[in-house]
């Protein structure tokens, strides 16, 4: 049998190729991933799943010039495609994520009764000594900042203290509805109501981040009046802004300002001030960054990168 021009993973999503979809291997393979498609992953994380699993499949038929199917793999194909993956300089968070989209892979296929045994059950992930996320000092966010005030965006200003003073993810921000802020002269609050994993909590603003948020919701009222067409609160021309938005005006402003920042940057930033100013306060932080998992939350006290080289270099 010749190798199919489509691979097993595109039959699945097109029908097209060489491959009958009603052929075995090929049905239980568009079953697994319906099911794995159906979990309530967020988008991003789906979207990841899937492509890490197109990934193997991939590799797999290219290696054996044979369809993909379960039964037919073994725990020698996992640890081969992961040691072919770090022959490719893939970096070790990614070899290891994509090893985790696998093990979903052959989880749900056990689940199904597809297989009745795990090729993954005993591949290891590889190793890796956690430094923590790059962020911003207190004099490069000034900086930073300093250039979203000179251009008079006040929604852009409201943006990025949302991030970097209230440490909220950027799908968060742009998700934000009116209703959603709630300031006093002495104290205030955002509900994140459609947070990562569908997940709520409510977020305290700091005075800078009232601040800037009055000052933002403001100007809207005189631009948009009460009905803006829109119940988001961040909009242009009266439509929400995305997230491919937000991330496009922070770069106008890492670029003049002549750093390297991103809206994830500015959310670590966030959570390095925060324990700087509560040292050792780990809860506190996972409450309010959103972790489910506390050993998420612990990277923030891992050393930076930069910090290192600084200390060899005095040895």
């Amino acid at each position: 049998m010749e190798y199919p021009i489509v691979n097993s993973i595109d039959n699945c999503f097109n029908g097209s190729g060489s491959i009958e979809i009603t052929d075995s291997p090929a049905k239980e393979l568009k079953n697994v991933l319906a099911h794995i498609i159906s979990r309530d992953y967020a988008a991003n994380t789906r979207e990841a799943i899937i492509r890490d699993i197109r990934d193997f499949i991939e590799w797999y038929e290219e290696s054996y010039g044979e369809r993909f199917s379960f039964w037919r793999t073994v725990e020698r194909d996992i640890a081969d495609f992961r040691d072919a993956l770090r022959r490719k300089w893939r970096a070790v968070s990614t070899v290891n994520r994509k090893l985790a989209s696998i093990r979903i892979l052959y989880d749900s296929a056990m689940e199904m009764g597809v297989i009745s045994k795990n090729p993954c059950r005993k591949i290891k992930q590889l190793a890796i000594q956690w430094l923590s996320p790059k962020w911003l000092t207190r004099q490069e966010l000034r900086k930073f900042l300093k250039e979203v005030e000179i251009r008079w965006s006040s929604r852009d200003k409201a943006m990025a203290y949302l991030m970097a003073h209230s440490g909220l993810r950027v799908g968060e921000v742009v998700r934000l509805e009116t209703k959603d802020i709630h300031i006093w002269e002495r104290s205030g609050y955002v509900d994140v109501l459609d947070s990562k994993g569908n997940k709520s909590r409510k977020v305290p603003l700091p005075l800078a981040v009232r601040e800037a948020l009055t000052e933002y919701l403001d100007e809207r009222l005189v631009k948009y009046g009460k009905s803006s067409g829109s119940l988001r609160l961040f909009l242009w021309q009266r439509w929400p802004l995305t997230e491919i938005a937000v991330n496009k005006a922070m770069d106008i402003y890492s670029k003049a300002s002549g750093l390297s920042v991103n809206p994830h940057r500015l959310r670590h930033t966030f959570a390095y001030a925060y324990l700087e100013a509560n040292p050792g306060d780990i809860v506190g932080l996972a409450q309010i960054l959103g972790h489910s998992d506390i050993n998420t939350t612990s990277i923030y006290t891992q050393n930076r990168l930069e910090d290192l080289q600084k200390r060899v270099e005095g040895i």
